[in-house]
């Protein structure tokens, strides 16, 4: 990803700036962190600088890749959700605004990818928001690729929800899919209303409704037992940030299998109406669901005042039946993810599995024996999907076992566990188990450098080095500190420093090589030394360039300047002033540099007390003297002691005695006596003074 370091000094400091995309290729893509519940940032990412990279478009990409930027996590269960938001309608996930937008997961390695799960979409219809779901192996590294083209904007947010996997929805209460505990889970699409579109009911309902029920449309029920009775909160967040989501919480008296005299107990109906402001979208829109601490049992349909998105938790009583039916009234077709909480519990499933040995087991030698130790809680357990993780000589097996692995690699294994019961149940389990190494002491694994670059300018990560091995046993990992080993082989945005490079195969042999970043050769600009002067004093600055030619510089445009592309342009300040010069160097590096101007407010005019207009050529006429702090005399009046105005002049020059008052009304002559004036000065600085006072004509 490209991007743009800012940072603005005054007077002493300069700033340098210098952006290189970091994840515009597989190679170099950026791995997040823990992506259970990940959401970067608003506008975190970006495109700002991308290139198209030189992997080929995905399947449903039509054909067409536009710059792209790559992103890699390492799957935490066995279902994931991928969610790319831009600029929405009412959410925001950063400025980015496209007519096309493409988003792909691989699996594999950067040179050898395949790709898993893809989306495109065009038109404004998409609203910036894009997801795709797939099913992932939990420990291993995938690969997102999102690319756009004709993009307005730059930034984005990426949110990645990890889930186990639960039957597709089912869009009639019966029979529904049954839930076995409160793991969360994601919904990718509803795209029916069932058979039966009517099963939701005014009877008893808490949500003002019209008299012939709800229609379904997109829609998906969902059941459950309550094993230990205790207070349900969930939150249901859905994929396209602007939808909006309904939901009825429902009592099944005659039992989970029976939805007939079901009995409506809540309900969330609201939802902003079209052209509403943008406030009842934000309340009424987006997440909701039954949050503790809430009191209200309904919100109906609009977005009445008080209006949230939530209610109060269910109070569930141990052994009783309930049915939950989402539905996603925006009719986009987008589902949702769910999250529960509250001290209720469901009957399901309690699943377990023994392994023997579970520790000192080294690759290529132990066998490992997983011994399935699961009861159903409800229904029989007719089902079996066991994924004993990377590097198993049995990857997965749907038979019970017990079931002896020997593992061809070393490190953690993430073993996972789905069983599913007559009922309709399905509950994941997943424990690791770390493998010793089995390295071969006359092993040939060799690491290389393959590319290094210092950085281009200084004070800017932007240093660089790609690494790759050889020998050993492939599939090989890499790391720049020795603890954190992945298949991501380019290293960017560094320091200047030297870094100790790490191959790693996989039965724990290592490599390494020092790889020494050297500092950007130097380019900085310097405006000079701040200076102290006086209202309307000239001066000049003297600006200096530290770095190799070819470079262009210029500094920002201000009154009183000689010249903007010289290192030394003669100044008039108006006031005190903070004069910025910007300088590129040819390898893209940007300085700045600003020096401050001090500039006392001194504001000397003279005006004389007495003139005698009487041709001798001294003193014969009246006006105002000042230095260059004047700019001009606005306007200038003399009245007599009656008030009366003998004379008005309006911008002239200070200073010029044949500009001012001759002494004469009417071409002719004033006698001799006291009279008023006043004076509007204009400075340098854009400052009026109004001066005035008695004058005495002499003749």
């Amino acid at each position: 990803m490209k991007q743009l370091l800012t940072l603005i000094v005054f007077c002493f400091c300069s700033m340098t700036i210098y952006g290189q995309s970091a994840n515009d290729e597989c190679n170099g893509a950026i791995l997040l962190p823990d992506v259970t519940d990940y959401c970067s940032d608003v506008g975190e990412f970006t495109f700002s600088s991308s290139t198209i990279s030189s992997q080929a478009a995905a399947s449903c990409w039509g054909g067409s890749v536009g710059e792209d930027v790559w992103f890699a996590f390492r799957g935490v269960r066995p279902g994931v959700s991928i969610r790319f938001v831009g600029s929405t309608d009412i959410f925001t996930g950063g400025d980015f605004t496209a007519i096309q937008k493409s988003i792909a997961l691989y699996s594999g390695d950067c040179g050898n990818l395949v790709e898993l799960d893809c989306g495109n979409a065009i038109g404004a219809a998409s609203n910036n928001v894009l997801t795709i779901n797939a099913e992932v192996n939990v420990g291993e590294i995938y690969f997102i690729r999102i690319s756009s083209r004709e993009r307005m904007g730059e930034t984005f947010q990426l949110c990645i929800t990890s889930f186990d996997v639960v039957p597709d929805p089912i869009s009639d209460c019966e029979p529904g899919v049954l839930l076995c505990d409160k793991t969360p889970f994601i919904v990718p699409f509803l795209e029916t209303g069932g058979l039966v579109r009517n099963e939701i009911t005014s009877d008893g309902q808490p949500c003002e409704m019209r008299e012939d029920g709800y229609s379904e449309d997109q829609s998906g029920w969902y059941k459950w037992i309550c094993k230990d009775a205790g207070s349900l909160t969930f939150t249901l967040t859905p994929l396209n940030p602007v939808d909006d989501l309904d939901f009825w919480v429902y009592e099944l008296p005659n039992g989970v299998d029976d939805c007939s005299g079901k009995l409506p107990l809540l309900c969330m109906a609201s939802g902003a109406i079209e052209n509403a402001p943008t406030s009842d979208w934000i309340r009424c829109h987006g997440p909701t669901g039954l949050r503790s601490g809430e009191t209200d049992d309904h919100e109906n349909a609009g977005c009445d005042a008080g209006d949230n998105n939530f209610i109060r938790p269910l109070q569930m009583e141990a052994g009783k039946a309930y049915a939950l039916v989402i539905l996603n009234f925006s009719r986009s077709r987008a589902g949702f993810a769910v999250t529960f909480g509250g001290t209720g519990t469901f009957v399901g499933p309690d699943i377990d599995f023994i392994i023997d040995p579970e520790l000192d087991n080294q690759c290529d030698i132990d066998d490992v024996t997983f011994i399935n130790n699961s009861t159903s809680g409800i229904g029989n357990i007719t089902g079996f999907e066991w994924n004993f993780g990377n590097g198993a000589d049995m990857a997965t097996s749907d038979l019970e076992g017990p079931h002896d692995i020997t593992y061809e690699s070393f490190g953690t294994k993430n073993i996972v566990l789905r069983i599913t019961t007559d009922a309709g149940c399905s509950k994941t389990e997943i424990r690791s188990i770390f493998i010793e190494p089995c390295c071969d002491p006359a092993n040939t694994l060799a690491i290389q450098v393959d590319r290094q670059g210092d950085p281009n300018c200084p004070e800017t990560p932007s240093g660089f080095f790609e690494i790759s091995g050889a020998g050993g046993s492939p599939d090989y990992q890499f790391s720049a500190d020795g603890v954190d080993f992945n298949p991501i082989t380019n290293f960017n945005q560094l320091e200047p420093g030297t870094y100790s490079a790490f191959v790693q195969d996989i039965k724990g042999c290592r490599d390494s090589v020092e790889v020494v970043i050297n500092p950007a050769p130097p380019f900085e600009v310097d405006a000079g030394s701040p200076q102290n002067l006086q209202l309307g004093c000239e001066s000049a600055l003297n600006a200096t360039i530290n770095g190799n030619p070819p470079f262009t510089f210029q500094w920002d445009s201000i009154q009183g300047m000689s010249c903007l592309d010289c290192l030394d342009p003669d100044i008039l300040p108006p006031g005190t002033t903070t004069y910025t010069i910007r300088a590129e160097s040819g390898a893209g590096c940007t300085s700045i540099d600003s020096v401050l101007i001090n500039v006392e407010i001194v504001r000397p005019f003279f005006i004389p007390s007495a003139f005698s207009p009487n041709n001798d050529g001294i003193n014969d006429f009246f006006t105002g003297f000042g230095g260059k702090q004047v700019t001009e005399i606005q306007r200038m009046a003399v009245f007599d002691r009656w008030g009366n105005m003998l004379f008005l002049k309006e911008n002239f020059p200070a200073g010029v005695e044949t500009e001012g008052w001759d002494g004469a009304f009417n071409a002719d002559g004033m006698d001799t006596g006291v009279y008023t004036f006043f004076f509007e000065v204009l400075y340098v600085d854009n400052v009026v003074v109004l001066y005035e006072g008695d004058v005495t004509l002499f003749r």
